[in-house]
């Protein structure tokens, strides 16, 4: 099998981009998969050494904005084009232009879409324009187009066929692992640490996360918050609060990106990961902590009650104080603390990386 892969490759992952990477090298390993054309934008486009080294892949990158690079364009979609295989890793603008030549130039090629999730769909506010337009473009005018679509979870399966009125047949869910090894349970609590992880973005919940914490650190004085993650869309004045008060509060730390490696050590050092996102096509933070035995609170919307099951507490993102009180009874309660290390441990099991790669893999070969 020959294939196209157009996507993200990026230093500082976050789960789609891993997930990227970790598919690839999957791939190389295959015996039946003679050569793989990878397609990625000029700053997106970090690989490691595995991969550039591959007599399996060719690397093709091109520029941030097609628009601004028209003589381009006929070079990128020949590439895109080129292999009976097509798999388009999200919906970008490259991917709008991609479909607008497909009945002259792709009737031949198999195109496997993923949709990690619909959130521009619903909520376009959340996003630059640009990326809210090619949702709504791609959901009105090229959804048919497709031959198979590959989602994260049943959420987001449904979210298809209820807004885009996807076909159910066209659709497989491969869901997402975790890279962290399911640990031992904790045994040790402090009691005052507070940990959210995941990019910084008005739909994350970040701003109610602070409003919550207001509220726990007044129950608990000396609690601690830690942030951590990069910053993303439509941050202005969520950064400049968050800037302001881990100026004047001195229990609210933000690390920024941190290394595989030192996440670990914080989901084995806090006492609670707090996920109060709006909307998730899977969650990936939340099954990360719970290898790692660190309990979890998450939101009780879209995919997260199917990511955290039975072993996490759910809430109300847009309730600041339901979400307050739940971080204050897990931050007091410690045999609470340990059921929930001993469970979400357990539930982490259930999502083998691995196995998912291995799944996705015969989807693309078309088994």
């Amino acid at each position: 099998m020959r294939l196209t892969f157009i996507g993200s490759f990026v230093k500082f992952k976050t789960g789609i981009e891993r997930v990227n990477e970790e598919l690839i090298k999957v791939l190389i390993q295959d015996s039946e998969v003679e050569h793989i054309d990878i397609v990625a934008p000029e700053s997106k486009a970090y690989f490691n050494e595995y991969i550039i080294k591959s007599n399996k892949v060719t690397i093709h990158t091109f520029p941030p904005s097609l628009l601004k690079a028209p003589l381009y364009v006929r070079k990128f979609l020949k590439t895109v084009y080129k292999n009976p295989v097509l798999v388009i890793a999200n919906i970008r603008p490259w991917a709008i232009l991609i479909y607008k030549f497909y009945p002259i130039l792709g009737k031949r090629t198999k195109i496997i879409q993923f949709v990690p999730d619909i959130i521009a769909w619903h909520n376009p506010n959340f996003f630059p324009f640009i990326i809210s337009l090619s949702f709504k473009i791609f959901g009105i005018f090229l959804k048919k187009f497709p031959s198979l679509y590959v989602v994260h979870s049943e959420f987001t399966k449904k979210d298809l066929i209820k807004s885009w009125g996807i076909e159910e047949t066209k659709i497989r869910i491969v869901y997402l692992g975790s890279f962290i090894e399911p640990m031992e349970a904790r045994v040790n609590f402090s009691g005052k640490k507070i940990l959210y992880v995941g990019t910084i973005e008005p739909r994350k919940g970040v701003d109610r996360l602070l409003k919550a914490f207001e509220i726990v650190n007044k129950e608990i004085p000396d609690v601690e918050l830690i942030i951590c993650g990069k910053i993303g869309w439509k941050v202005k004045e969520l950064g400049e609060r968050l800037s302001k008060l881990t100026a004047e509060n001195k229990n609210i730390k933000y690390l920024g990106y941190v290394s595989d490696t030192d996440l670990v050590k914080l989901f084995r050092e806090v006492d609670v990961c707090v996920y109060p996102s709006l909307y998730e096509g899977f969650g990936l933070p939340p099954l990360e902590a719970m290898a790692c035995g660190c309990p979890v609170i998450v939101s009780n919307t879209s995919s997260l009650p199917e990511v955290v099951g039975d072993a996490g507490v759910l809430v109300n993102p847009t309730d600041i104080n339901e979400m307050a009180l739940a971080i204050i009874r897990v931050l007091k309660d410690n045999e609470l603390k340990l059921k929930m290390s001993l469970a979400g441990i357990e539930h982490s099991k259930k999502f083998k990386l691995e196995e998912q790669l291995k799944y996705l893999t015969k989807i693309l070969k078309g088994k």
